[in-house]
């Protein structure tokens, strides 16, 4: 049978923590995640790390402040919002 176990919790205002567990055979619901997010999140870590060279990690840091200030941008607004509210 398919079973999965979930507790999450968050602290502060960015903070998060989630464990899900899944046990016996995925035979009713669809397995957590997908394949292909797994391997992007694999190359970037590489990237990150430096181990596909230096111009990699640049350009993966790079994107990663470039997402992190959008991510900022969108909970400004968010912010902003609640408060003409």
């Amino acid at each position: 049978t398919d079973s999965r176990l979930g507790v999450g919790f968050r602290l502060g205002q960015h903070a998060d923590f989630q464990v899900l567990v899944e046990l016996g055979p995925q035979t009713e619901t669809e397995k957590i995640g997908n394949a292909e997010a797994k391997r992007r999140r694999d190359i970037l870590n590489s990237a990150i790390r430096g181990e596909m060279g230096p111009w990699a990690k640049s350009v993966a840091e790079f994107n990663m402040a470039k997402l992190k200030g959008k991510q900022q941008a969108k909970e400004k607004k968010n912010v902003e919002e609640k408060k003409v509210c």
